[in-house]
């Protein structure tokens, strides 16, 4: 799995039951869209080479911004990132499947399947709100016990306006609570 933050990305192996088998984080490659996408390729690639003794089976990326996941681009404008292709471009270097995510609608998803109230969701099929709010903010809908991304996108939440003295006086959400 690969989680690009806005400064920080880690990648990270998982064994079928979600248990983390090992971890690095290395900054978020900065300069041109195309610099970094190479550069998150090589470190996955490099990251992947690890594990000669056992079998790869998918990747899953995790990011911020925009997320087309039929596509595997990303707007992510803190990156400056446009239709950025980073599950193609993953999936060419690993040769894997890969599947790209909003990093709320996967934590949503990790906590419907491996969270300590996963056979709550399942029995009783609720529906939740799930809200992000660290170096960036956005939220997943979890309707009928399954994340729900509409089919013009995950929505964001990052643009609202927003005072707080606290925090810094007027602005957006996303740039306040960051």
């Amino acid at each position: 799995g690969v989680h690009i933050g806005a400064r920080t990305t880690s990648i990270v192996a998982t064994d079928l039951f979600g248990r983390t088998l090992d971890a690095v984080e290395t900054p978020t490659p900065g300069g041109s869209q195309a610099t970094a996408l190479a550069a998150l390729a090589d470190s996955a690639s490099r990251y992947l080479a690890r594990w000669h003794r056992r079998r790869p089976l998918w990747v899953g990326v995790v990011t911020g911004g925009v997320v087309d996941s039929a596509g595997g681009t990303v707007d992510h404008p803190r990156l400056n990132w446009t239709q950025a292709p980073i599950g193609p471009v993953l999936a060419s270097a690993l040769g894997l499947p890969v599947t790209v995510a909003s990093h709320v609608d996967a934590m949503a998803g990790a906590e419907l399947l491996l969270g300590k109230h996963a056979a709550r969701y399942q029995r009783d099929a609720t529906s939740s709100l799930f809200i992000y709010a660290r170096e960036t903010v956005g939220f997943a809908q979890v309707i009928g016990g399954g994340v729900h991304t509409p089919a013009g996108g995950a929505g964001t939440v990052a643009g609202l306006p927003v005072h707080s003295e606290l925090l810094g006086g007027s602005g957006r959400l996303e740039s306040t609570v960051s």
